[in-house]
């Protein structure tokens, strides 16, 4: 059942960003809502108007330090502030890990994504990453981290689970979901390649037309000396026809490994071509597209009164 509403198209647009946030207990902030404001342009100042000034939002959201969220979900706001201080400890302790993956030979960028690009994580969570590659290396770059995955305990905290290279910055999946996945993301290393990344993908301004490029600028990642040179030699080296033979065979022989898993069911919503790894062990986009039209319309029907 659909339910008639009286708001403004603003007003429904901020209503439908705090409720999408909410699934994931996770209040907003004014920067944070106009970043990710649902299918609807608007100036920051003039956000920050209808949020003060509307009598119905007023009725239906709270404002609590700088945050804000659906009333009854106040415990929110210190729910966010223990996963915000859990993330950064998180990362802080992984810091040589991460710099780590960043000196791998033909990594290009690196990005959080998924909770740890909202410092919404807890003690024990992945670090979520998305990475980008240079052409015709992604599976070389796939290779070298589930390998220090294996050797290193450490490692087993990375979660690569998205990886393309820069012949195949455009994203196939051209949805609400995967749009704010890549809003979402926290550039770490590589800013100029984020942003050509960006430019490939402004389809996503359809579903988030005031969205703009972003940093992950509480952190300071920075391979040694050391890992910056070896990084070098191992790229002189593979970038010769070697190279790309150990390219294909790591397509061909990693690839038939994963394929055969989704055949058996074991795993769900992947997407392995040349230069593209969308490795999620399950798709969770249509159930969370799913709650997220169930979750608004029952903050509508709250809402309406006949």
């Amino acid at each position: 059942m659909s339910y008639p509403t009286p708001f403004t198209s603003a007003e429904e647009a901020i209503l439908k960003t705090i409720c999408y946030a909410d699934m994931f207990s996770y209040p907003l902030t004014l920067d944070e809502i106009h970043q990710g404001l649902f299918e609807f342009q608007i100036a920051k100042e003039e956000l920050q108007r209808v949020l003060t000034e509307s009598s119905l939002l007023r009725g239906y959201l709270n404002h609590i330090d700088d945050f804000y969220l659906l009333q009854g979900r106040e415990a929110l706001v210190t729910e966010r502030k223990i996963r915000q201080h859990q993330t950064r400890e998180l990362l802080n302790k992984y810091q040589q890990v991460i710099n780590t993956v960043i000196a791998m030979p033909f990594v290009r960028m690196v990005a959080f994504s998924g909770a740890t690009s909202f410092e919404n994580s807890r003690y024990g969570d992945d670090i979520d990453l998305f990475i980008i590659a240079e052409k015709n290396r992604a599976w070389t770059v796939n290779f070298g981290i589930t390998l220090f995955h294996k050797l290193s305990k450490q490692a087993k905290v990375l979660c690569h689970n998205f990886i393309i290279d820069t012949n195949h910055y455009h994203i196939l999946k051209e949805d609400l979901f995967t749009a704010h996945q890549v809003i979402s993301l926290k550039p770490i290393f590589g800013y100029a390649v984020y942003r050509q990344f960006l430019d490939q993908n402004q389809w996503i301004h359809r579903f988030f037309p005031n969205a703009r490029c972003s940093e992950a600028n509480h952190y300071q990642f920075m391979p040694t000396a050391g890992q910056r040179y070896q990084k070098k030699v191992w790229e002189r080296i593979l970038a010769s026809p070697v190279g790309n033979i150990v390219e294909h065979q790591l397509f061909q022989h990693h690839g038939n490994y994963l394929r055969k898993q989704i055949q058996h069911g074991k795993i769900s919503g992947m997407k392995l071509e040349t230069g593209y790894l969308k490795k999620h062990s399950n798709d969770h986009k249509n159930k969370i597209l799913t709650l997220f039209e169930d979750h608004y319309h029952q903050v509508l029907k709250h809402l309406y009164r006949p």
